[in-house]
């Protein structure tokens, strides 16, 4: 009598914090895992849990999900805590390695993405256009309101010179600026392909016409714009934030877009999100906005799940990819 090959079970994938159009743009890991879906950020730690335990592989997007010491020590089970992101501030990456759970993110997938909202939002500043289309359809057919600058022929300074710096860098120098870039290390066959001078952090503030921040939030980088380094920006400069609210200390930058001393602001992240009605930074008319979407495109997403489907399959293969805590893998 012929005996049946028992199958090996599927690994299973819980999605913790689903977006609305994740169910098809996951759909080709559902087919080779067993998936299994939580729409939504979770209420807390004890609902974050519940809908982790049990998977070998973890998939979070929402840096509101936070898996802290506590929650992540109640994961016997898993093995691969993914986050679609590039950064991974909302992982407590130590513990994980203490459990045995290896932490992978997604650099890169957001960078055309974050870095055209860059722009959007500084050309929305520059030339008022949020005002400009209010106006227009309430009936107000007026130019002189809306009295603008160019970026043609102004420096760009690029916090950060990773993936997304350096697409910004391109964005830039297409508009006809002069690019400087700062980062924690050289990048200067990168920098000299794309026309780019590397310089320090306080040359760049004193030179640039507008600073765009495209660097992780860690424990060097928090607050890197202090209000000493806002202080050494150049008179009338714009500060663009897509990348970590808690880079900049927001009552400085308060002070200095109200004193003048900076142009403007184009803010898509704040240190608490969201951030509070009362937030003295949302009064403000030269600042522009936007709840944290400079990621949030299809483009981006489906290069997030083919980024993630390589980093499960590598890491079952022997062959890890973008492994944050490499410490971790084998202990579990």
């Amino acid at each position: 009598m012929a005996v049946a090959a028992v199958q090996p079970r599927r690994r299973r994938i819980a999605v913790v914090d689903g977006l609305a159009g994740d169910h098809e743009l996951l759909a080709p890991l559902a087919e080779r895992f067993e998936l299994i879906f939580h729409d939504g950020v979770p209420r807390d730690e004890d609902e974050l849990v519940r809908r982790a335990r049990g998977a070998d592989v973890v998939l979070t997007q929402a840096l509101k999900a936070r898996f802290t010491a506590g929650v992540l020590e109640q994961l016997a089970g898993t093995q691969l805590l993914v986050t679609r992101n590039a950064g991974y501030d909302n992982i407590d990456v130590a513990a994980a390695t203490a459990c045995g759970i290896c932490v992978a993110h997604v650099p890169g997938g957001s960078a055309p993405a974050v870095a055209e909202l860059a722009f959007a939002g500084l050309l929305m500043l520059l030339r008022h256009l949020g005002r400009a289309d209010r106006e227009m359809r309430r009936g107000v057919y007026d130019h002189a309101p809306y009295f603008g600058a160019e970026l043609y022929g102004k420096t760009m300074g690029i916090i950060g010179f990773g993936r997304i710096g350096q697409h910004a860098a391109r964005i830039a120098r297409g508009f006809g600026m002069r690019v400087l870039a700062w980062a924690r290390r050289s990048h200067g066959e990168e920098a000299r392909a794309l026309g780019v001078t590397e310089v320090s952090l306080d040359e760049l503030l004193a030179e640039a016409h507008v600073v765009s921040l495209h660097v992780a939030l860690t424990p060097e980088t928090e607050n890197l714009l202090d209000a000493r380094r806002l202080q050494r920006m150049r008179p009338g400069a714009v500060l663009i934030n897509t990348a970590r609210g808690a880079l900049v200390d927001e009552d400085a930058l308060y002070r200095g877009l109200v004193s003048g001393r900076l142009g403007g602001a184009v803010l898509d992240v704040f240190a608490e999100e969201p951030p509070p009605l009362d937030h003295p930074l949302l009064s403000l008319d030269n600042v522009v906005v936007t709840p944290h979407i400079g990621w949030y495109t299809r483009e981006t997403l489906l290069r997030q799940v083919e980024e993630i489907g390589r980093i499960i399959d590598g890491f079952y293969a022997g062959r890890p990819r973008h492994i944050v805590n490499p410490q971790a893998i084998g202990r579990r």
